[in-house]
């Protein structure tokens, strides 16, 4: 092989690996921004759902936005949802002193957290 053949393989390879790897590192660069924007799989916890956590306790003082359990006292979020002991809806008023009940605890966009959910349970 004489030597100007050598040199064009030689810059045939170089531009051809170099095409090839521009490629590659174009289509990486894609797949990433494209992966980076889609919305999380359905089977996705929430960020928001890692950091609930659940309280139970005896109604001991119910009133206006805020709850007192004889574990605690808790403020309630604005769209707190009651469920009876069977799991059907009703309204927070229903809820008397005594009741045993679950509640599901939310971040506070104020910080700390608030009662999102209360489920009454069964004695």
């Amino acid at each position: 092989m004489s030597n100007g053949q050598h040199t064009f393989l030689l810059l045939r390879g170089t531009f051809f690996c170099g095409v090839v790897s521009s490629s590659l590192l174009l289509s990486g660069s894609f797949v990433t921004m494209a992966h980076a924007q889609m919305p999380p799989a359905e089977s996705e916890e929430p960020v928001h759902r890692q950091a609930e956590s659940y309280v139970d306790g005896r109604i001991t003082a119910l009133g206006g936005s805020s709850i007192q359990l004889d574990s605690g006292g808790y403020a309630l979020s604005d769209d707190v949802s009651v469920f009876d002991q069977v799991g059907q809806s009703i309204r927070i008023n229903m809820l008397r002193q005594g009741m045993d009940v679950r509640c599901r605890l939310m971040p506070s966009p104020g910080g700390g957290q608030v009662i999102h959910e209360i489920r009454v349970m069964v004695r």
